[in-house]
């Protein structure tokens, strides 16, 4: 049996301080993709600057802890989104 362990990240500690509204959880589950989430704002184009956000983030954390720079992580991670927006059978939800 695969190891049943729920490993979670702690909350930012902004929101722990200052409170907040939790608008997406994502886990990665036998390979996949498994999330949770709320519509949480009026126009959709705002994920898509939540979504960039994210992605400055992770390649920040690229650039930090590997030997991948941040913009080359980046660059990588646009590339792999737009593949993904042009690709509707690909990804990690299927």
């Amino acid at each position: 049996m695969a190891d049943s362990e729920l490993r979670e990240l702690t909350p930012p500690p902004d929101a722990v301080e200052q409170g907040g509204d939790e608008v997406l959880r994502a886990f990665v589950v036998d390979g996949g993709l498994s999330i949770a989430i709320q519509r949480a704002f009026d126009e959709p184009a705002i994920w898509g600057r939540l979504l960039m956000d994210v992605a400055r983030y992770v390649a920040g954390l690229y650039g930090r802890e590997s030997d991948i720079s941040e913009e080359e992580a980046l660059a990588e991670i646009l590339r792999q989104f737009q593949h993904e927006a042009d690709n509707r059978d690909s990804g990690l939800m299927n």
